[in-house]
This record gives C-alpha cells, sequence and structure tokens, in this order.
C-alpha cells in the first residue's frame, strides 16, 4: 500500500512545473524515494501486505 503512495508522489513530482522552486521538488522525490525504500526493506511490511 505504501509503495503505491511512493509511486503517486513521483508521478506528482514529475508534474509539478518547472517553475516550483527546486527544493520543494528535491523533498518531494526524497520522501516517495524514502517511502518506497522503507516499504522493500522493512519486513514488517512483508507481512502486512
Amino acid at each position: 500500500m505504501m509503495f503505491l503512495v511512493g509511486l503517486e508522489m513521483v508521478k506528482f513530482a514529475r508534474d509539478i512545473p518547472f517553475n516550483w522552486d527546486i527544493s520543494v521538488l528535491a523533498v518531494t522525490v526524497a520522501v516517495a524515494v524514502f517511502t518506497t525504500w522503507l516499504t522493500v526493506s522493512s519486513p514488517a511490511w512483508r507481512y502486512t501486505i
């Protein structure tokens, strides 16, 4: 479930216009990557999903 949230965040981050502040884009991508990594690497999530 969290993996899907991460994917949606990445899609959203790619759709942000380039006139946005680059730090906002960087934070959004970082959160998406961290969420995906957490989902893949955490043993607890494997039992939950």
